[in-house]
């Protein structure tokens, strides 16, 4: 800058900011810079520096501030997740309104376009004790290059150790595996069946090695462990393309394992399992029973473990559920974060039809939802198979989705199916015991308790009676038609239990409800919301 004194600038009429080209870098070199002290003490470390640290301001001219991101994901989660945020900092910082923030995909030999000069963010004041962590990652900017964004832990292998192994036929596939897709973290429906799980891998994406290590998913099959797994490996190869991710089943695994046995090339499959960053490994229960590839396994864990190379494994059951495998394996399979995922509830499924139908680009009545999501209970992959034979017969039908058509093709495809949603004489046996002690028993109890959970009313309340509220007295009758059909308790007994004059209001009940079970999508839903709630009880 010139040592000559500027001449004043008149006042301004608005909050936009009136630089020169110069002032501008120092202004928002110095905003930036504030900003980012900021957010590192907000932040999770593996979330500022692999997405906020890892910006690069490209150009201001007063109005847009254009950044950088390291990735095509990486520009877009930051444009959604952060930007109302920088730039209410940046406007703050600025002491401006009216700024325009813009992202854009930046290779590591994009250099910064103010005035052909890397933005110099490192010649800031020396920084405070506030300052964010590891701000020499700044310091390539300077010549224009984006430094590594990486989290603590030992590096990923660059291109040049992968030539090394390039004939080597085990880590060329294990390196390139694929992965779905559609199998995202954006693309995955969350519920409070499988929060923990989610929340976990994001975790361990986001901190490799460092957070929970291993990372353990059991459940059973069709629940969404597998989208789980692949989310992270989509995750972890676009913040950090230089990682090598490998994805393998406990099948192909012990494959290649017999493989190395029969061609006498042990060592080249030990290099390669022994040299990635991140291991996902899926059906582990599958080596269960095979004595040398668990012993291979073990070894490969071992060492990978050491080095705070990550691990995800999934599995059909929980370690201590693997009776066939070796205790010193689930003893390490349980020094991580073990995260179970259970079917999903009733909210859950409708929200997983509706998100496949918006990627399908269809419209779904909202009863069709209900009707199919209260049909279906037991797992993703069966919810989604039902609307893709659905979408299929009414394409070929050219006929309009409608509850009644999804009764047609669904009803010889599925256990549980309607009319009724009654359950089936071997349904709840935990449930269907005979009662002890006086009035209802037991069974009652535990219907009375989902049904008040669920609807958000009291116990007390559904059994007094008389309340003119409306959910109060939908709840009652739901409570006497669940009791005549997963009960053995009389309806004399049950009409005591509710207060009732006589049997008939409990049959009179039992009707209602049963007919408006065909008719009602509300009422098929809550029902079958309070079925779930007692089957995860029994």
């Amino acid at each position: 800058m010139s040592s000559h004194p500027k001449p004043e600038e008149p006042p301004a009429q608005t909050q936009q900011l009136v630089l020169g080209e110069d002032e501008h870098i120092i202004a928002l070199r110095k905003a930036w810079d504030r900003t980012l002290r900021t957010l590192a003490n907000k932040y999770n470390k593996a979330t500022f520096k692999n997405f906020l640290q890892a910006l690069q301001p490209l150009s201001f001219d007063g109005t847009i501030i254009v950044f950088g991101a390291p990735s095509a994901f990486a520009r877009e989660w930051s444009e959604k997740k952060y930007s109302q945020e920088l730039r209410g900092y940046l406007e703050q910082h600025l002491d401006t309104t009216g700024l325009q923030l813009r992202f854009v995909t930046a290779s590591s030999e994009v250099h910064p376009l103010l005035g052909e000069q890397p933005l110099p963010l490192q010649q800031a004041a020396s920084p405070s004790a506030g300052a964010p962590p590891d701000r020499a990652a700044f310091s390539g900017i300077r010549d224009g290059i984006r430094p590594e964004v990486m989290p603590r832990r030992s590096e990923p292998a660059k291109e040049s150790s992968r030539i090394v192994e390039s004939n080597n036929p085990f880590s060329s596939e294990l390196t390139s595996s694929a992965l779905s897709d559609k199998y995202t973290f954006d693309n995955f429906v969350v519920g409070k069946s499988n929060r923990l799980a989610q929340a976990g891998a994001m975790a361990v994406a986001q901190g490799l090695g460092s957070t929970y290590n291993p990372l353990f998913l059991y459940g059973s099959p069709g629940l969404g462990k597998t989208h789980l797994m692949q989310a992270i490996g989509h995750y972890v190869r676009a913040t950090l393309p230089h990682a090598r991710v490998a994805y393998v089943s406990g099948e192909t695994f012990t494959n290649h394992f017999v493989m190395a046995l029969r061609d006498k090339r042990t060592e080249e499959f030990r290099r390669a399992y022994r040299n990635v960053d991140v291991w996902l490994v899926d059906d582990i229960q599958t080596i269960a029973s095979k004595e040398q590839t668990k012993e291979e396994f073990f070894h490969t864990f071992n060492t990978l473990h050491q080095q705070n190379k990550q691990i995800v494994i999934t599995s059909d059951r929980s370690p201590r559920e693997l009776r066939l495998m070796d205790e010193r394996l689930r003893s390490r399979f349980e020094c991580g974060l073990i995260a179970d995922i259970s079917p999903p509830e009733l909210e859950m499924r409708m929200a997983i039809l509706q998100r496949k139908a918006i990627l399908e680009n269809l419209r779904i009545p909202d009863d069709v939802i209900a009707f199919m999501a209260s049909l279906i209970q037991s797992n993703i992959r069966a919810l989604e198979g039902a609307l893709i034979k659905l979408m299929a017969y009414a394409s070929l039908a050219k006929s309009p989705i409608t509850k009644q058509l999804a009764s047609d093709v669904l009803s010889s495809y599925f256990v549980e199916r309607m009319p009724s949603f009654a359950p089936s004489p071997t349904d709840y046996v935990a449930l269907r015991r005979p009662d002890t002690g006086s009035g209802a028993g037991a069974a009652v109890d535990i219907i009375l308790d989902a049904a008040a959970a669920h609807m958000g009313v009291s116990k007390e309340m559904i059994l007094n009676g008389g309340s003119r509220d409306k959910d109060v007295a939908l709840a009652r009758q739901i409570c006497m038609y669940l009791c005549r059909e997963l009960s053995k308790t009389p309806m004399s007994a049950l009409a005591v239990t509710f207060g009732c004059k006589n049997h008939s209001a409990i049959a009179h009940a039992h009707s209602r409800m049963r007919g408006s079970l065909e008719s009602d999508p509300k009422i098929l839903a809550i029902i079958a919301g309070i079925r779930g709630a007692i089957e995860h009880s029994l």
